[in-house]
């Protein structure tokens, strides 16, 4: 889930702690009118925010919004150490799909994210500092403080799907400059130099498809080009040359997307290209 935050000097932080988990506890059943943001500096933490799963490790930070059922099945890693931040949803505060239609009004941040930006981090240690002190204005710095870590958090997504944007295209050029390979996800997550589930996630925001169903149909639209200009070789020549387990793989893959097997499609094209031979 994306989440866009109205940039608002009205925004007020209503609790802001560290939390050590020396004894393991699941995360609370909850709805809040308030918004919650953690980030663990050290462990593991297992977080359902409505149907997704959200795993924050070390330097990993997740974003809990108001209005939104969130829950945990199961304890947190022993001595996980976290910090945590409540507060106030403010008007125009919503989920979002389109981060980049809402860039200029909302600040869009992610469910999860990793980062290693040393400014975050210290911003996450100020704003329970300032919290607890007793300093004049102390409300208003903690709004300051929360603000700015909120603007450096959504450019921090930013520069996360820039990258990813960048990971997707890669990987694209792999299997398209590859036609007789058929990728597992493990194999093109290891040459993307992300994880599994962070490249099945953002292959699929990317293409609409999953990593699977994009080689087949790939694979497929490039038999078909073949066969329209009169190169069928044979369906165990053709399967070994893009990547099916074997002829009857391809066949029934075929006749899937297009209706009829290869063999009657190719000769569809039959008589155009002797046509264009004789001429």
């Amino acid at each position: 889930m994306n989440y866009g935050f109205v940039p608002s000097n009205r925004r007020k932080v209503i609790v802001a702690n560290h939390m050590f988990y020396t004894c393991p506890e699941v995360h609370p059943d909850r709805t809040l009118d308030i918004h919650d943001l953690f980030y663990v500096i050290d462990g593991q933490e297992s977080v359902w925010l409505e149907n997704e799963e959200i795993f924050i490790n070390t330097g990993d930070i997740a974003l809990l919004p108001a209005k939104h059922h969130h829950f945990g099945k199961q304890p947190y890693k022993a001595d996980t150490h976290a910090i945590y931040i409540h507060f106030t949803m403010e008007k125009g505060d919503q989920a979002i799909k389109d981060t980049a239609a809402a860039a200029n009004k909302l600040l869009a941040i992610p469910s999860y994210l990793h980062t290693s930006n040393t400014r975050v981090f210290e911003l996450f240690q100020d704003i329970p500092n300032m919290y607890r002190s007793n300093l004049s204005y102390k409300t208003l710095r903690c709004s300051c403080l929360l603000n700015l870590l909120l603007t450096e958090l959504a450019d921090e997504a930013k520069q996360r799907d820039v990258k990813n944007d960048q990971i997707i295209e890669n990987v694209l050029a792999l299997i398209t400059n590859h036609p007789h390979k058929f990728y597992s996800i493990s194999e093109l997550a290891r040459y993307a130099g992300v994880c599994p589930k962070s490249l099945t996630s953002h292959f699929r925001l990317a293409t609409g498809q999953s990593i699977h169903k994009y080689q087949i149909e790939s694979k497929l639209e490039q038999v078909a080009v073949l066969l329209q200009n009169g190169a069928f070789s044979g369906l165990k020549a053709l399967s070994i040359n893009f990547g099916f387990y074997d002829e009857y793989h391809l066949n029934t893959c075929f006749k899937k997307k297009f209706g009829i097997s290869p063999v009657r499609y190719s000769k569809q094209f039959e008589y155009g290209n002797r046509q264009r031979l004789i001429v």
